[in-house]
């Protein structure tokens, strides 16, 4: 990504989003901190080896209060991802499956929708730490202003293209209307 002839505002946005990720990535080499009270950990599904990361990253956020990991990802992925909260010590009674639909139609939208139908209003979405201001900004288009959520980041591949490719992502989609350009400020925590 060339940044050449861009307005002021263009680039302090792409300045506040590459703090975004600074932030994101060093939170992601650090023990999780939790600050929703009886947030439930939600663990949404990625790609090959980034449940893996996830994961273990949920299970590190769980205390007394927070006893279950919810996974929530698209069919073909759920048994995989119990297999390794499995792996992992935990047992099925603290494992709570949510089936998104097939992996074709599966996406972070479909992730989140399934959230209010299940009744969670106060969770703590998990995933990569390079995808954690869209998903910042896709919580904020597609859950209720009511729902309180906190995104956190779990450490992987983080690469200068990745991250490249996460802000395009971010531009594209909200030129289209399908997330929000900024994130919700009093609701996320990252």
């Amino acid at each position: 990504m060339v940044l050449t002839a861009l307005d002021s505002d263009t680039v302090s946005f792409f300045e506040s989003l590459m703090e975004e990720f600074r932030t994101a990535f060093v939170a992601s080499r650090k023990p999780p901190e939790i600050r929703l009270t009886d947030a439930h950990i939600m663990v949404l599904s990625g790609e090959g080896g980034d449940n893996l990361a996830r994961i273990k990253r949920g299970i590190l956020a769980m205390n007394e209060k927070r006893r279950t990991l919810v996974l929530n990802g698209a069919t073909e992925q759920l048994q995989p991802m119990r297999e390794i909260a499995l792996s992992e010590g935990l047992t099925d009674d603290h494992i709570v499956p949510i089936d998104c639909g097939p992996r074709a139609k599966a996406n972070t939208k479909t992730q989140f929708e399934v959230l209010w139908a299940y009744g969670f209003k106060n969770v703590v979405l998990v995933t990569s730490a390079y995808h954690v201001p869209r998903v910042a900004r896709q919580a904020a288009q597609f859950l209720p202003h009511d729902f309180q959520y906190q995104v956190d980041g779990a450490e992987g591949d983080e690469t200068v293209d990745r991250v490249h490719g996460e802000i395009s992502r971010i531009i594209q989609y909200a030129k289209k209307g399908d997330i929000a350009l900024h994130r919700r400020g009093e609701a996320v925590v990252v």
